[in-house]
């Protein structure tokens, strides 16, 4: 995944951004401040993609789930980018989408992280001399359906 999809997302979102900006330069199209939140945007969208591309580096544990969460990941990135519409300096972007796509983005994002916290600290505690075997998992589990938000 991190071989092939990443770069060929990334390299997209790069180069409709230098195609952009070579317009600029050559004076084709004028600097405004649509051109101005349109960049900010996409280096917004370059930010999530970075700290996706860290979460799963870092990450212990890759799961069939978590291909799919990647993948939701690259195509709300994607479509961001497409939302932002950087080829047209005349026009704003379509606020509704990219909203939607970035909260997408968190949500899964939070979901994964959440289930990754949970796992993590439950394996820890039972690798730990007297962790409690299958006793603590069953307290672990009814503590976390009790208060979900924890």
């Amino acid at each position: 995944m991190l071989g092939l999809i990443y770069p060929a997302v990334l390299g997209t979102i790069l180069y409709q951004l230098l195609f952009t900006i070579a317009h600029i330069l050559r004076e084709q199209y004028p600097l405004s401040a649509i051109i101005w939140i349109k960049y900010m945007l996409v280096i917004i969208s370059i930010g999530f993609y970075v700290c996706d591309y860290l979460y799963i580096v870092f990450t212990k544990r890759y799961y069939w789930w978590s291909f799919l969460c990647d993948i939701v990941f690259l195509l709300a990135l994607y479509a961001t980018v497409i939302a932002i519409d950087v080829d047209n300096p005349r026009n704003l972007p379509h606020n509704k989408v990219i909203l939607f796509c970035y909260f997408i983005f968190l949500l899964v994002y939070l979901i994964w992280d959440g289930y990754e916290s949970f796992t993590s600290a439950l394996l820890d505690q039972l690798r730990a001399p007297g962790g409690g075997g299958p006793q603590l998992f069953v307290s672990q589990l009814s503590k976390a359906l009790r208060n979900p938000l924890c």
